[in-house]
């Protein structure tokens, strides 16, 4: 128990916040001021910054600032987000009807190859053009394989795009 000048001196120190409000009391303290009587003490005191050079509201004002700044962020992944599956959803669109096109050109090559060898056969064309058509069949099967493998990028572009790529998406 603290003491003051040399008697005890029984009291308690509530603190609500311990830059605002100290609140100190006494109870029963019979030898410090009234002699062996009774005696009742209670303090108070607040603390209360009246002004504070704008503090607050200077740091009110920056964490608005970092609030703002924070959500343009936020707002820019977004944008740059919607962005980058859009275009990676245009490029698989346009892969996918490449395919359709390349598979169209390599049936009319082939065609084309069956009635120049046809004609080959039957000596009515040389091989140089026989020659030819086979390289055009065998550009247009390329051109199929390109187009296929660009389909399979702008899949893999587009999974991870919208984040669910995964080992499966290489099989």
């Amino acid at each position: 128990m603290p003491t003051i000048l040399g008697h005890p001196y029984p009291f308690q120190i509530i603190r609500a916040d311990p830059d605002r409000l100290l609140i100190r009391y006494e109870v029963n303290n019979l030898e410090v001021v009234t002699k062996g009587q009774d005696s009742w003490f209670l303090g108070l005191v607040v603390q209360w910054n009246l002004f504070n050079g704008l503090g607050d509201r200077a740091r009110i004002a920056e964490a608005r600032a970092r609030l703002a700044e924070a959500r343009a962020v936020r707002d820019g992944m977004s944008n740059r987000i919607r962005l980058e599956v859009k275009n990676a959803h245009l490029r698989l669109r346009a892969a996918t009807a490449r395919i359709g096109v390349a598979r169209r050109s390599v049936v009319q090559a082939e065609d084309s190859l069956r009635i120049v060898r046809d004609r080959y056969d039957s000596g009515l064309t040389t091989i140089v053009n026989l020659l030819s058509t086979e390289a055009a069949l065998t550009e247009a099967r390329a051109r199929l394989t390109r187009a296929r493998y660009d389909q399979s990028v702008a899949d893999a572009s587009l999974e991870l795009a919208l984040g669910t790529i995964g080992k499966d998406s290489f099989r």
